[in-house]
């Protein structure tokens, strides 16, 4: 499916691109106010990935 180094290369940028995107965008939402409890929201997302 990849072949090469530098198709890796390039996935691994795409998705710190989209990590580093959904955090802006959270940061955005809290400082906004939409998010009024971010620390139940965070505790709520890790519980969410570590039962995966």
């Amino acid at each position: 499916m990849f072949s090469g180094t530098g198709t890796w290369r390039k996935v691994g940028i795409v998705a710190l691109a989209v990590v580093a995107g959904a955090c802006f965008f959270g940061v955005g939402l809290i400082l906004t106010g939409i998010i009024a409890e971010p620390e139940t929201l965070i505790i709520n997302v890790v519980r969410w990935i570590l039962r995966k």
